[in-house]
């Protein structure tokens, strides 16, 4: 009595159980927010740069200026900063009264960009400024 009819309907029953299932579950994971980060990156430059003042300006690959750049004046192994300061709104900065040293150890940091790490040394014949290409974090 019912024998292949009863096996039919549980069948049926698990199989519209599962697609619900599914359903609900595929729901709850759209309703969650996914953040999705940028891995950042420390490109470090082996050149050293030569500029007469330890200030310069802070631009994005299309050549537009980057406001709220980080600017650390580092140890030479970059782990200790004894001065900062960050770019203005026109992506400016200048950091005076440092320490006189041989070489500078300048690391920038802004949200969404790479970390850059250069090294700075300071000459009344160099280039006037320091321009620095931020690189957008992947």
């Amino acid at each position: 009595m019912g024998g292949a009819d009863g096996v039919g309907r549980l069948h049926g029953t698990a199989k519209a159980l599962m697609t619900a299932l599914k359903s609900l579950m595929l729901s709850v994971c759209l309703a969650v927010p996914v953040i999705a980060r940028a891995q950042t990156q420390t490109i470090e430059y082996s050149k050293v740069f030569s500029v007469r003042h330890l200030a310069g300006v802070a631009m994005d690959s299309t050549g537009a200026t980057v406001p709220d750049v980080k600017i650390e004046i580092c140890k030479e192994d970059w782990s200790d900063c004894f001065a900062s300061t960050t770019t203005g709104t026109d992506g400016r900065f200048s950091v005076a009264r440092l320490p006189l040293v041989n070489l500078y150890y300048v690391k920038v940091s802004a949200p969404g960009f790479d970390i850059l790490r250069i090294k700075v040394h300071l000459r009344s014949i160099a280039r006037k400024e320091l321009v620095m290409k931020m690189h957008i974090a992947a």
